[in-house]
């Protein structure tokens, strides 16, 4: 009898756990993310570091918290809104809101 198949989940968090054990940075692991799972490129990112998308979307809320971004939290990053930055290619941003958001979201892993 065959081993049921684990979940993406599981099977991205084992290969991300791999990958850091052999000292792979979070870039390669990215890469092969994308290449792996057929991931946009933010969304590779997210997904190396381990990240939900409520995750990520705190983690670029403080960053604009930190950096006097967006101060008043006016304009926060939300789970929905990031995945729609991850899967909807953007030609140019064209409000003040799309060019933070467009800013944040790969300064927030680090890149």
């Amino acid at each position: 009898m065959s081993r049921p198949k684990a979940s993406l989940r599981a099977e991205q968090d084992d290969l991300r756990g791999r990958m850091r054990d052999r000292g792979m940075t979070h870039q390669e692991i990215a890469a092969e993310f994308a290449r792996r799972y057929r991931l946009r490129p933010r969304a590779a990112h997210r997904h190396a570091f381990g990240w939900t998308l409520t995750q990520a979307a705190d983690r670029i809320n403080a960053y604009a918290a930190e950096h006097g971004l967006d101060p008043a939290g006016k304009a926060p990053m939300t789970g929905p809104r990031l995945c729609e930055l991850e899967n909807v290619r953007h030609e140019a941003p064209t409000t003040r809101v799309e060019v933070k958001d467009h800013h944040l979201c790969p300064v927030a892993a680090g890149r």
